[in-house]
C-alpha cells in the first residue's frame, strides 16, 4: 500500500476490454430481476405522470426549472440531466419500465467500471482495481440507487464525477488544456446531475493529502470555480442551496442522530440486512446506546487514518473518502431524513476499496491465499445473492409499500403510495382507510384528502370528493391537482362556469399540468372563447405531443369551424398514439360520408 506513482500506470486494451465485459455480465447477471419491476415512489410523478419527459423540445425547460417542473410535486431538487436521461428514455421505450430500469442498470455498470480505473491510476494494482469495482457493483445497499429509476441521480452523478476525476489526474500528468475542457464539462454535467457532486474539489483536496500526489493548481482553481458558480445558481434560479429542509430543528438535537446514522452504515456495508426506505426525520437521545457505537467507530476510524497516513496512505484515504463524501448527508445542516441508504452510493467506495485492499494483502501471503479466496468469494457471492433478493421487493408497488410500512408504520409517504397502488388497481374502498391514516399523522398534508376524493369519485360518491377537494386546497392554496379535480367535479355535473377558474388556476400553479390544460381548453370551447380552447390545445400537445386526448378535442374543434382537413389530420393522429379509442373513429368515419 505504498504511495500513488508519479506517472500513471497504462492498461493493455485486452484487459480493459475483458474487465468491461466482466463487470457487464455480473452486472446484469445480479441486477437483471430488476428489469421486471414497475414505476415506484417517485417514478410515478418524475416518469410516469410527467409531460416534460415526453418532448425532446423540453430539454431547454428542464434546465431553467426544479425537477419537480411539470409534476404535482414541485422540488427544491436541480437535476437537469436526470430528466434529460429520462427524455432519452420515453424517446426508445414510452412508459415501459424495462428501459427505465436498464439505463440505471447500464449507468451503475459505467461508474463501478470508472472506479476500477480510479483505483487503478492511483495505486497501478490491477487486482485491487477490478476487486473494488466488483464488490461496489455487487452490494446491495445499492438497489436504492439502481433498482429504483428515481435514484439515478446517484449512479449518474458518480459516474460523471469519476470521470472529471480521471481527467483530472490526467492533467496532473500533462497538463493540457484540452483536458481542463473537458473536466468543466464532466464536472457541469455531475453538478447538473446532482447536487452532492459539489464535494468533489474536497475529495480533490483528500487525494493529495493522503496519498501525497502532485496537484494541478489550474484543475483544481477550475474545479472550486464551477463548484462556486453552481452555488450561486442555485440560489438565483432555484431559490435554494440544498434539498427539503422544512426540519426545523438545533444541531445539538440532530447530532445524536449523526452517530445513529453512521452505526447503521457501518452495518450496512458490513452486513446488509433489513434494507429499506423511509427513514423520516427521527431525532435521538445521546444516551442511546447506537450513538455511542456510531462515535466509537467514527473516532477509532479517523485516528487510523491519521496515523496510518505515512506508512499506508491508501488507509488514510479510504477513510477519508468514506467521512468526506458523506459529510453533505450527515444532517449537520437539516436535510430531509436522518439518513438514507442510497447516500452511501458515493461514501462506499473508501470502504470497498480497503476491503479489496485487504483481500489483495492477504492473497500475497501465500498462507493467506486460501483466507483471502474464501472471504473474497463469500463477500461476492453473499452480497450478489442480497441485491438479487432485495430486487424482489422493487418490483411490486404494493408489495413495496407494504414491506416499507413494516419498517417504517408512521411514513405518510409509504400509507399515501400504498393508497394510490389500490386506487390504480381498482381497490378504492382499500385506499380510503389509508389516506384516513395519514391524515390523522399529519393533518396538514394536502395530498391525502386530493386522492382520497378521487377514491370516492371511483366509488361513485362525488358528494363525498367535492369537500375533500375543498379541504386539500384549504391546507395548500396552492394545489394544482385539486384545483384541477375539484373543476372536473362540476365539469363533469354541467357546471362549467364553476370548473372554469378552477382549471385557470391549476394552469396558473402548474403551467405543465397537460390534463388541466387539456379540460380548460373543453371549458373554454363550452364557453364560446374558440381561441384560448385552441391554445389549451396546442400547449397541451407541445408539452406532451403523445396525449390522444388533446389530439381528438383539436380534431373537434377544427371540425367545429368547418376545417376537415385539420380534423381529419388530429384524429388519425390520436388513433395512431391509441388505436382503441372508437370515438376518433367514428368521427373519421363522419368525415368520410
Amino acid at each position: 500500500m505504498g504511495l500513488a506513482m508519479s506517472r500513471l500506470p497504462r492498461l493493455s486494451a485486452g484487459r480493459i476490454i475483458a474487465s468491461a465485459l466482466v463487470l457487464l455480465l455480473v452486472g446484469f447477471l445480479v441486477y437483471g430481476n430488476a428489469l421486471k419491476g414497475q414505476f415506484v415512489l417517485d417514478d410515478d410523478y418524475l416518469v410516469r405522470d410527467n409531460p416534460m419527459i415526453r418532448s425532446w423540445a423540453n430539454i431547454p425547460a428542464s434546465f431553467r426549472q426544479d425537477i419537480g417542473a411539470g409534476t404535482e410535486k414541485r422540488s427544491d431538487f436541480y437535476r437537469p440531466l436526470q430528466i434529460v436521461s429520462y427524455i432519452a428514455d420515453f424517446s426508445f421505450f414510452k412508459l415501459r419500465p424495462f428501459g427505465y430500469h436498464l439505463t440505471n442498470i447500464l449507468v451503475h455498470v459505467a461508474a463501478s467500471a470508472l472506479l476500477g480505473w480510479i483505483v487503478f491510476l492511483l495505486f497501478g494494482l490491477f487486482p485491487l482495481a477490478f476487486l473494488t469495482s466488483l464488490l461496489f457493483l455487487v452490494h446491495p445497499v445499492h438497489t436504492e440507487a439502481v433498482t429504483y429509476i428515481s435514484g439515478r441521480s446517484d449512479p449518474l452523478a458518480m459516474f460523471f464525477l469519476l470521470l472529471t476525476l480521471i481527467l483530472y489526474l490526467r492533467r496532473c500528468e500533462r497538463p493540457r488544456p484540452a483536458l481542463l475542457t473537458a473536466m468543466a464539462l464532466t464536472y457541469a454535467a455531475a453538478l447538473l446531475s446532482r447536487e452532492g457532486s459539489i464535494i468533489l474539489p474536497a475529495l480533490v483536496f483528500v487525494l493529495h493529502k493522503t496519498l501525497g500526489r502532485k496537484a494541478d493548481r489550474a484543475g483544481f482553481v477550475l474545479l472550486v470555480a464551477l463548484a462556486f458558480l453552481y452555488v450561486i445558481m442555485r440560489v438565483t434560479l432555484i431559490k435554494s442551496l440544498v434539498g427539503e429542509t422544512a426540519h426545523a430543528t438545533t444541531l445539538f438535537a440532530r447530532l445524536p442522530g449523526v452517530f445513529v446514522a453512521l452505526s447503521a452504515y457501518f452495518k450496512l456495508l458490513v452486513w446488509p440486512s433489513g434494507l429499506h426506505m423511509e427513514y423520516g426525520r427521527q431525532t435521538f437521545s445521546f444516551a442511546d446506546p447506537r450513538v455511542w457505537l456510531g462515535s466509537a467507530v467514527t473516532i477509532g476510524l479517523l485516528v487510523l487514518a491519521g496515523r496510518e497516513k505515512r506508512r499506508h496512505p491508501m488507509v488514510s484515504f479510504g477513510i477519508c473518502w468514506f467521512f468526506v463524501s458523506l459529510a453533505p448527508f450527515l444532517n449537520l445542516y437539516p436535510i430531509n431524513a436522518y439518513m438514507a441508504e442510497h447516500w452511501l452510493y458515493l461514501p462506499s467506495v473508501g470502504f470497498f476499496l480497503l476491503m479489496a485492499a485487504a483481500l489483495v494483502v492477504l492473497w500475497k501471503r501465500q498462507a493467506w491465499r486460501p483466507l483471502a479466496i474464501g472471504l473474497g468469494a463469500w463477500f461476492l457471492i453473499f452480497n450478489a445473492a442480497a441485491t438479487v433478493r432485495q430486487n424482489q421487493t422493487w418490483l411490486d408497488p404494493v408489495v413495496f409499500y407494504e414491506r416499507t410500512l413494516r419498517y417504517a408504520p408512521r411514513s405518510t409517504t409509504a400509507l399515501i403510495n400504498l393508497a394510490n397502488a389500490y386506487t390504480d388497481r381498482g381497490r378504492p374502498a382499500e385506499a380510503v382507510p389509508l389516506y384516513e391514516k395519514a391524515i390523522g399523522i399529519d393533518p396538514k398534508l394536502a395530498e391525502p384528502y386530493n386522492n382520497m376524493g378521487n377514491a370516492y369519485q371511483m366509488l361513485g360518491l362525488p358528494q363525498k370528493a367535492t369537500p375533500l377537494y375543498q379541504k386539500a386546497l384549504e391546507v395548500n392554496p396552492k394545489f394544482p391537482r385539486a384545483y384541477y379535480n375539484l373543476g372536473k367535479t362540476y365539469h363533469l355535473a354541467g357546471e362549467t362556469s364553476k370548473a372554469l377558474p378552477l382549471y385557470e388556476k391549476a394552469v396558473a400553479y402548474d403551467p405543465y399540468y397537460v390534463p388541466a390544460l387539456n379540460n380548460l381548453g373543453l371549458a373554454y370551447a363550452e364557453s364560446g372563447d374558440l381561441r384560448r380552447a385552441q391554445e389549451m390545445f396546442e400547449r397541451a400537445l407541445r408539452l406532451n405531443p403523445s396525449y390522444a386526448t388533446a389530439c381528438y378535442n383539436l380534431g373537434n374543434l377544427y371540425r367545429g369551424q368547418g376545417d376537415r382537413m385539420r380534423a381529419r389530420q388530429m384524429y388519425e393522429r390520436a388513433l395512431k398514439i391509441d388505436p382503441g379509442l372508437e370515438s376518433v373513429r367514428r368521427e373519421l368515419d363522419l368525415l368520410s360520408r
